[in-house]
């Protein structure tokens, strides 16, 4: 499953491509990208190499090389997960509905929060 588009929304949580690369051997646990296939890498280690696995398949990710420096030194994008993203967004929504302001900036700023929520 190659990915496309890399901002993940659910009812709780945002996934973010990060902007930087970095080598496999240097990548926090988690899922990365590789080659437009999402990855997890795991806090377990054979033979010297991190234990990863391709998301779609389950199959043991190579990258590949065979050889421990090779796989170390693939250059992935790791993947931020935001916890309760939305539910900030949700409160920020109430903030301004309390808000003293002019009706139509309220709603403006409202509609914005929304769009982003895909409330609308």
């Amino acid at each position: 499953m190659e990915v496309k588009n890399v901002t993940v929304k659910t009812n709780n949580m945002l996934i973010k491509k990060q902007k930087r690369t970095i080598k496999l051997g240097k990548c926090p646990i988690g899922l990365f990208l590789f080659d437009g296939y999402l990855c997890l890498k795991t806090k377990y280690y054979r033979n010297g190499k991190p234990e990863c696995y391709i998301v779609s398949s389950g199959e043991f990710f190579l990258g590949g090389v065979l050889e421990q420096e090779g796989f170390l030194n693939l250059i992935v994008t790791p993947l931020n997960i935001e916890m309760n993203y939305f539910d900030n967004i949700k409160k920020a929504i109430e903030v301004i509905e309390k808000l003293d302001i002019d009706e139509t900036s309220k709603q403006g700023g409202i509609s914005a929060l929304k769009l982003v929520l895909n409330e609308q």
